[in-house]
């Protein structure tokens, strides 16, 4: 029982080491997009700016830039999305588990009980069978044909 709870212990343990390796994850993710969202609107204002001073040319290669780092952050947002995805099913195992456990311990301690009353079963037949060796046994039937022969007492 000491080893079942122990290892109970460990999965619960690396359960949370998992949950919270990857809400460090998410947090990351949400830190990294928050930084692209503010360079991309950092580049969208040089653009502006730029427009007035610098060659159309210059200007061009800025606006590549910005949808670049656009199509990064909706690419990062699919990601943060997978990563709480990944959260929820992580949860979703976990709650499994316990209940696959619970269900193990019930099976278990039937399969005890179980076991405890066949082996007393087994003894009990073995006992009723010792008791019986050397003992001859008689059918039912003849039993009956020998007890009709001696007169009945009235009583």
């Amino acid at each position: 029982m000491s080893g079942t709870t122990h290892r109970a212990g460990i999965e619960a343990t690396a359960k949370g080491a998992v949950v919270a390796q990857l809400e460090r994850c998410e947090n990351a993710c949400r830190a990294l997009l928050r930084d692209i969202v503010l360079t991309g609107l950092e580049i969208q204002s040089h653009i502006y700016a730029a427009q007035a001073s610098v060659e159309l040319e210059s200007c061009f290669s800025l606006k590549k830039s910005l949808e670049r780092v656009r199509a990064e952050e909706s690419a990062l947002r699919e990601c943060v999305l997978n990563l709480l995805s990944g959260l929820r099913q992580v949860a979703q195992l976990a709650r499994l588990s316990d209940s696959i456990k619970a269900e193990e311990r019930a099976l278990l301690s039937l399969e005890r009980a179980l076991t405890e009353y066949s082996e007393k079963k087994f003894f009990e037949f073995r006992d009723a069978k010792e008791a019986l060796n050397g003992t001859q046994l008689v059918p039912i039937q003849s039993l009956l044909e020998s007890a009709g022969q001696y007169p009945r007492l009235n009583s």
